[in-house]
């Protein structure tokens, strides 16, 4: 038999209220047993927002994460049961709040007398997301993430993670529709799903994948942790190879050979690139290349591997060369001579990708003419 956990907001039968941390439910229902301490609706409640578990840190407590807290429905006792529900907000007139009054009522309502399953808990939370960042002010913001929050009130909040250098939230949508904020610091990217939490709770450290009961032994906790559960990838920037030559053989046009080898050993695996890509001229020019999609922090070597039998490096020119990539990318520049001799030539540009099941396969180019020839785990 299938369990359902949920929430009423009626006066009939077994009050159930979901919420969630990355999916964590904490179950309101009524007590089985006495002794307890009784609920105060009225009592004040705080929240620490944690960014994620131990095997982000240091980098994600670093990443200038900050937290706002919108407030969407307040809590109010059962009866005389040690246990509350969800109602809608009232203003300090006494007046109804509409906000997120289609949560309560209507053909969109997700809190209503029946129960809300585990399955449509993430959808309440899109929806109250969608109310939310569609220019809502936030009850409380900009708040350092394992930071205490304190004096909130009895009730169902949303929490939303950003950045704090940003002057607007960056949303984006996963493939199962899921509404995320995103989040930088300066080697990943972070994205979080918008949670719902009800406060207070039963269990005062809540993280990802709990299942609370509030029918299990113990007291109302109005100091309550939650630990988000954010994805994670490697930040990425272009590199950009500039190549110049002043004086032009044109019998024939010139192509330049480019050796790109870097690996990157970091928090997420093993990334290695190789890869070989050309820059033509039909002229004396100067002609910048943009390749690939490194990860911050990768240190690459660029070698000439040919420049046909006309030109050459001029004097003092290093080769190879090796270079950081930082957020806004990097940059190297080779300068060749004409030397007064002709002899022809050319180049075709062959791309693989190595993928661990079937070795390496041929892929073709993209629009810049090169790819990534992948020999390792891009720990993506």
């Amino acid at each position: 038999m299938k369990e359902r956990r949920g929430i009423k907001t009626g006066r009939q039968g077994l009050i159930q209220a979901v919420t969630a941390i990355a999916l964590v439910m904490v179950l309101l229902i009524l007590p089985f047993a006495s002794g307890r301490a009784a609920f105060d609706e009225n009592a004040p409640v705080s929240l620490t927002v944690k960014p994620g578990s131990e095997d982000l840190s240091p980098d994600i407590d670093n990443a200038g994460i900050v937290i706002d807290l919108y407030k969407i429905a307040d809590g109010k006792q059962y009866g005389t049961f040690d246990t509350y529900e969800f109602v809608q907000k009232t203003n300090s007139d006494g007046s109804k709040d509409k906000t997120y009054g289609s949560l309560f009522s209507g053909e969109d309502a997700s809190i209503t007398n029946k129960d809300i399953t585990t399955d449509l808990w993430r959808e309440v939370a899109n929806k109250a997301a969608a109310i939310a960042l569609d220019g809502q002010t936030p009850d409380v913001s900009g708040v350092e993430v394992n930071s205490k929050i304190d004096d909130l009130s009895c009730g169902l909040y949303l929490i939303v993670a950003r950045d704090k250098t940003a002057d607007e939230y960056e949303v984006g949508k996963q493939e199962d529709g899921n509404v995320v904020t995103v989040a930088k610091s300066e080697r990943f990217v972070y994205t979080f799903k918008p949670e719902l939490v009800a406060l207070p709770s039963k269990t005062s450290d809540i993280t990802a994948g709990d299942v609370i009961r509030t029918d299990d032994a113990g007291d109302w906790i109005t100091d309550v942790s939650i630990t988000l559960k954010p994805e994670r990838r490697r930040r990425t920037a272009p590199l950009e190879i500039t190549k110049i030559i002043e004086k032009y053989e044109d019998k024939d046009a010139a192509t330049f050979l480019f050796e790109i080898e870097g690996t990157l050993e970091d928090e997420m695996g093993t990334y290695h690139y190789s890869n070989v890509i050309p820059i033509k001229f039909d002229g004396p020019d100067s002609k910048t290349k943009l390749v690939g999609e490194f990860p911050v922090g990768m240190q690459l070597t660029i070698k000439e591997v040919y420049s046909g039998h006309v030109y050459k490096l001029k004097a003092g020119e290093d080769n190879p060369k090796t270079t950081t990539i930082k957020v806004g990318g990097a940059k190297v520049e080779f300068e060749n001579d004409y030397n007064d001799e002709y002899h022809g030539g050319g180049s075709v540009t062959n791309s693989f990708s190595y993928d661990g099941e079937n070795g390496w396969v041929c892929v073709g180019t993209d629009e810049r003419d090169n790819v990534l020839v992948d020999t390792g785990s891009k720990g993506e």
